[in-house]
């Protein structure tokens, strides 16, 4: 078979480097767009970077929009008037679904006057948290030092993964001694859970909770034995019980009265399943938002934050010596080639600016309703509405606003938060999906604590306000809101 040549004409799009760091650029945050401009000045001479003044005033933790409290969250035991008990789902692990006090059991100093609440700052991790307190510890060196040895055994929640015995040994190994009296280590271990937060250093959240339990009992004298009893049992062999509020086998199992059978979820209520929950080992993420919304003779507009743009610039002094460099040879193309690289980058941060700007401004104008009235007011919004505004493409729409963030009277949020689906309503307007959620959070958030209501009765009341939503809608926005069924939000 022959090979013959032929000559073809077509089209395709190439994209070109520029293009490509352009599209790269768009989509990093704002973090991620600190380092790379660090990253590429400190390759690149030509690059100078003014950095912004004032960035920690800007500087917030990511967090999620502001929202009332809805009925999953549990008062505090010292409330009167309060649910007398948690919300249990029907397993093991599902302790993290309830709303615990922040009341802590730790003694490390009986005389201090010092709260425990003191020590805790949202950067510091669990071990630097815990290496804090053991100065004060009444104990002999020697234990000070095992605690702190122990400390660094800790995994992230608090608990261990090692027997204590393969603990000492170890250490014995790592520092060449001979093994200390299994006493000492146990000595250690009763000093490191003295220490704030309580429930830490064991090996399951069953046991951290049966150790909050034996230092509620030595920290609150008047709380009656009894008490403290009947909450280690139902916690120890009635958790099924529990996990689905079936109170009459409760309280046939633990033999209590209906007053001691609340004054028990009272007491597990002020326990808390994952103690270390306030101390992660990565330090908080601060997010630093790059745009802030703020309200001009009544409109809502979108500006940049100057303290996350940093401003980029050609340095002046290597750009006139490869100038003049470059009339006399032609031996300095490498330094034009940076030069040239260093125009490009900052061309590239430049139209993410305005890009994002752009971007943010239809959002800001589409949602003015949000800013004014709240999460009830969002506007239902799709990313092909932004592309129709502002003559862009869906994709680089979806690149603007990932990872990006916007600082509002009402809080921090992240550019694609505003994007949600619709649900009908009567009128023949359409409302966002996060505005129906924010209602089933408020109706559940009223509902009479004997008689929560159902998926359907849910269905029924937003048809009473005019929206259009199945039993089966209204079911998945409750389970996306993390809101247990209504069986298990029954009290008692």
């Amino acid at each position: 078979m022959p090979n013959d040549l032929k000559l073809q004409q077509g089209q395709r799009m190439v994209l070109t480097p520029q293009l490509q760091q352009a599209i790269e650029v768009l989509g990093l945050s704002s973090a991620e767009l600190l380092d790379e401009i660090h990253r590429v000045s400190d390759d690149n001479p030509f690059l100078e970077v003014t950095e912004p003044q004032a960035q920690e005033e800007h500087a917030s933790p990511v967090q999620e929009p502001v929202r009332k409290p809805d009925a999953r969250e549990i008062q505090s035991s010292d409330d009167a008037g309060g649910n007398p008990e948690g919300d249990f789902s029907a397993a093991h692990d599902s302790f993290g679904e309830l709303n615990f006090s922040q009341a802590s059991w730790g003694h490390g100093d009986a005389n201090s006057d010092t709260s425990p609440l003191d020590w805790v700052e949202t950067s510091e991790t669990l071990q630097e948290h815990l290496e804090a307190q053991i100065p004060f510890l009444r104990a002999a060196p020697e234990v000070k030092e095992k605690v702190s040895y122990l400390v660094g055994e800790l995994d992230e929640n608090g608990l261990f993964e090692a027997p204590l015995e393969e603990i000492a040994e170890t250490f014995a190994r790592q520092t060449g001694t001979e093994p200390a009296d299994p006493g000492t280590w146990q000595l250690a271990l009763q000093e490191l859970q003295s220490l704030d937060p309580a429930g830490i250093g064991v090996y399951s959240v069953a046991e951290s909770l049966a150790l909050q339990l034996k230092l509620l009992g030595e920290s609150v004298p008047e709380l009656p034995p009894r008490l403290i009893s009947l909450a280690e049992n139902a916690l120890s062999g009635s958790l099924g019980a529990l996990a689905h509020k079936d109170y009459a086998k409760l309280k046939r199992t633990l033999a209590c009265t209906d007053d001691e059978l609340k004054a028990v979820y009272r007491i597990i209520q002020s326990l808390n399943p994952h103690p270390a929950s306030d101390f992660k080992n990565d330090a908080v993420q601060y997010a630093i938002p790059d745009i802030l919304v703020t309200r001009k003779n009544g409109i809502w507009t979108a500006s940049l934050n100057p303290a996350s743009t940093p401003a980029l610039s050609i340095s002046p002094q290597l750009s006139e010596l490869t100038g003049s460099a470059a009339k006399k040879s032609t031996a300095e193309t490498p330094w034009r080639e940076k030069a040239a690289q260093a125009k490009v980058f900052i061309r590239s941060v430049e139209q993410r600016y305005t890009t994002m700007l752009r971007v943010a401004q239809s959002i800001v104008n589409r949602q003015q309703e949000f800013f004014s009235s709240g999460e009830k007011a969002l506007t239902p919004m799709v990313l092909k509405d932004i592309a129709a505004d502002t003559g862009l493409h869906e994709s680089t729409i979806s690149r603007a606003t990932n990872g990006k963030y916007l600082q509002s009277p009402a809080g921090i949020f992240e550019l694609k938060y505003f994007f949600s689906s619709h649900v009908a309503a009567e009128s023949g307007d359409t409302v966002s999906s996060k505005a129906i959620r924010s209602l089933i959070r408020a109706l559940i958030a009223e509902e009479p604590p004997a008689k929560p209501l159902s998926d359907a009765k849910l269905s029924d009341l937003l048809k009473e306000k005019g929206y259009q939503v199945a039993r089966r809608t209204v079911a998945k926005y409750r389970e996306q809101e993390k809101i247990l069924p209504a069986s298990l939000r029954k009290k008692i």
